[in-house]
């Protein structure tokens, strides 16, 4: 979805954007109509000309004149994203790695990037909802019909609330659709949308219930001195090699190392040798941890 731009706030810069295409170079566009600075951000995506093509882009700088003739410069699309979806520090690594392996910067990029995004994707995943108006909720709407009790009942729902997504409304009525429809059409309710762990379920900084969590074993003797070691260089790097077969208890290592430095509030990133090994130890973290986890890899 093309992101809108204030007509109020435009400018006219030149925008430098790195293109998927076997060309060491970047491509010159004028900034979509009615595009601000604040908006122009190294980073984001954009929809733009490309041959007799629209094709995604990233920019990568804005700049105060072309050395193309205004005539020859094309003007970009749409923005797709609010904010950018590759940060500055990396953004200077790809343009630093297309220079130093002579790699044309517009494939470098591109393969730094998810798929989905390549292909112009929303970056953040969001969620239908329902609010009742401002109009409704200043109590400047007309009375629903008494005969209405489902939409009265669904007015009274969400007036105890923000809003609410499709799984809180289906608890309330398996109709639901039908009535929110109605709803929108007389100007009662308004759709908008939110981020996942938003709509259902709780947030990373809200509290979890651990009590279903599986309890961990008593370590073996050799397991504890792995631990001990492997804490004991918290703060700096050293490497450890933990050697063992199947089933000596390895991960068992791992899960309580990684206790240890969840409880300091840090971070820990696992690596999994096999894409196929991966639900099972996710399952195994999710049992034993009550802290969000995060799954990448190329499938996703």
């Amino acid at each position: 979805m093309d992101k809108p731009c204030d007509p109020r706030r435009a400018v006219n810069p030149v925008i430098a954007v790195a293109v998927d295409a076997p060309l060491r170079q970047l491509f010159d566009y004028r900034p979509p109509p009615g595009c601000s600075e604040d908006q122009l951000l190294p980073g984001v995506r954009l929809w733009v000309p490309f041959g007799r093509r629209r094709v995604v882009g990233l920019l990568v700088e804005s700049r105060p004149a072309s050395q193309l003739p205004q005539s020859r410069l094309k003007t970009a699309l749409g923005l797709i994203d609010d904010v950018p979806v590759i940060d500055p520090s990396l953004l200077n690594l790809l343009r630093w790695a297309s220079d130093y392996y002579r790699h044309p910067i517009g494939e470098v990029i591109a393969a730094a990037l998810p798929a989905p995004l390549r292909h112009g994707a929303e970056a953040l995943e969001h969620t239908d909802a329902w609010r009742l108006s401002a109009q409704a909720r200043e109590g400047g709407m007309p009375d629903l019909p008494s005969r209405a009790t489902r939409l009265r009942e669904l007015v009274g729902f969400l007036q105890g609330r923000d809003w609410a997504d499709a799984v809180a409304l289906s608890d309330l009525t398996p109709r639901w659709r039908e009535h929110v429809r109605e709803l929108e059409r007389r100007g009662w309710v308004t759709r908008i949308r939110v981020e996942p762990h938003t709509a259902g379920g709780p947030g990373p900084s809200e509290d979890r219930d651990t009590s279903a969590l599986e309890p961990a074993p008593q370590p073996t003797p050799e397991q504890q001195l792995a631990i001990e070691t492997i804490d004991g260089a918290r703060g700096r790097f050293e490497p450890f090699l933990l050697h063992g077969i199947t089933g000596s208890g390895k991960t068992e290592v791992y899960l309580r190392a990684i206790e240890r430095v969840a409880a300091h509030g840090e971070q820990s990133l696992v690596l999994v040798p096999e894409i196929s090994l991966t639900p099972q130890l996710v399952a195994r973290f999710e049992a034993r941890f009550g802290t969000p986890i995060v799954v990448l890899h190329s499938s996703l």
